[in-house]
């Protein structure tokens, strides 16, 4: 098909030093309605030695102009980032109801995504499809749910879902042996509801106690000590006297019901990132802002109370960076996070590891920086899956690394997938 090779080339980019031959490049090229030509996951590179290679496609189509995505390739075995989904489409009109001219999954900001080990599905529902300013804003909230098969994101066709939102929370539940979805935002609408899904199908539940305010910036995870599900929150408002901030509230999961937690200390942040981690039977949390002060605090839930802890060094104060535990390395992985002033928007893409005792940061090819993506490690992929979020607007230099998508109001979003594989590494 000539005209797929005239829309679509491939060639490699020459670094100082000669770059080890590769041995094989399969593309998978499927024309979307529209004739739209974009490059599906079959991306993979075959490389001898230890150095990477770079791949610079140019996609156009009939109705957009060229454009060149630089994607990083290593050995699909060596530790760190690798590409395993590098495009989605450009879209505009979103929030006017356009249909997305792709078959897989558009571009998504503040989505929540975990794994199911009963069903063996890395599951991902929600979020949203415009954002402004690192996606802390965020437009157009979906109720759809996908499940990663390996190579795509397959849009689940349910009969009931929970409603449209962005944020919220989603662990899976030891107890019940099902993911828990707690809280979130629609348009105009915040909420503090339970959901429980099953492997096939969402199911609302009525707890007797819930947590009384609307759940949009909770975190979520398991409590090694307990073997519960552990929420931490802060009510609103958040802009308030910095010398009076609001209590936190620690919930505890139960099976059938919320119980609140009465820790001596409480962590005064909103939306930091979270992660179990069982090699120290703790859950970790990092960053968050508050009364617009960033925070690169990190406190660890020892199964009764929050506890400050103080690395010798720690990544840069910031929010919207998510974290996983990466049982390869038996620490808690984070990526990138924003911060928001008046002045600018800085968006980071450092990758850090917590051993337990410190911050160890990792340098390598990476995603291109974003804030309020979805991670999760998945098993099936041995290793830290992450998907989508907000870049800088402002800064195209970040586009060289991860494909992004306009929406209606100019905003940008990644629809891009990628996998954090830490065998190999010592921490």
């Amino acid at each position: 098909m000539p005209e797929l090779r005239e829309q679509l080339t491939a060639s490699l980019q020459a670094p100082a030093l000669d770059p080890p031959p590769i041995g094989q490049l399969h593309r998978r090229i499927q024309v979307r309605r529209r004739r739209r030509i974009v490059a599906r996951s079959g991306l993979a590179l075959t490389l001898s030695g230890a150095l990477a290679a770079v791949l610079l496609l140019t996609v156009g189509s009939e109705t957009q102009p060229p454009t060149q995505v630089q994607i990083i390739g290593q050995p699909a075995s060596a530790p760190g980032w690798h590409m395993l989904q590098p495009f989605g489409t450009q879209v505009s009109n979103v929030g006017n109801g356009q249909t997305f001219d792709d078959t897989d999954r558009p571009p998504q900001t503040q989505g929540v995504m975990a794994y199911d080990p009963v069903s063996h599905q890395l599951v991902a529902f929600g979020g949203g499809r415009g954002a402004s300013g690192g996606g802390r804003s965020s437009a157009d909230p979906t109720n759809q749910t996908w499940l990663w098969d390996g190579r795509h994101w397959v849009e689940q066709d349910l009969s009931v879902n929970p409603p449209a939102r962005i944020g919220g929370a989603l662990a899976y539940d030891a107890v019940t042996r099902r993911l828990i979805l707690f809280g979130g935002a629609g348009i105009g609408v915040e909420y503090n509801d339970t959901w429980a899904w099953d492997g096939r199908r969402w199911m609302q539940l009525h707890p007797a106690t819930s947590p009384a305010v609307p759940g949009l910036l909770a975190s979520m995870a398991p409590d090694p000590n307990s073997g519960r599900l552990l929420l931490f929150m802060l009510p609103g408002p958040y802009n308030t006297d910095p010398n009076r901030p609001p209590p936190s509230q620690t919930w505890l999961w139960t099976g059938d019901d919320w119980q609140l937690q009465h820790p001596a200390n409480n962590p005064a942040i909103v939306g930091p990132g979270i992660a179990s981690d069982p090699a120290t039977k703790q859950v970790i949390l990092f960053g968050g802002y508050l009364n617009q002060a960033y925070s690169n605090e990190i406190w660890a839930w020892n199964g009764t109370n929050w506890l400050p802890l103080v690395p010798a060094r720690a990544p840069s104060p910031r929010t919207g960076a998510t974290m996983a535990f990466d049982p390869d390395i038996g620490g808690v992985l984070m990526f990138g996070g924003s911060v928001q002033t008046p002045q600018a928007l800085t968006v980071y893409d450092d990758t850090w590891i917590w051993n337990g005792h410190g911050w160890q940061p990792w340098s390598g090819p990476a995603p291109a920086g974003r804030s309020d993506y979805s991670m999760a490690y998945d098993p099936q992929e041995h290793g830290v899956v992450l998907y989508g979020g907000a870049p800088a607007p402002t800064n195209p230099d970040y586009y060289s690394r991860s494909p992004a998508v306009t929406t209606s109001s100019g905003s940008w979003l990644f629809s891009d997938t990628w996998v954090w594989r830490g065998k190999g590494l010592t921490t």
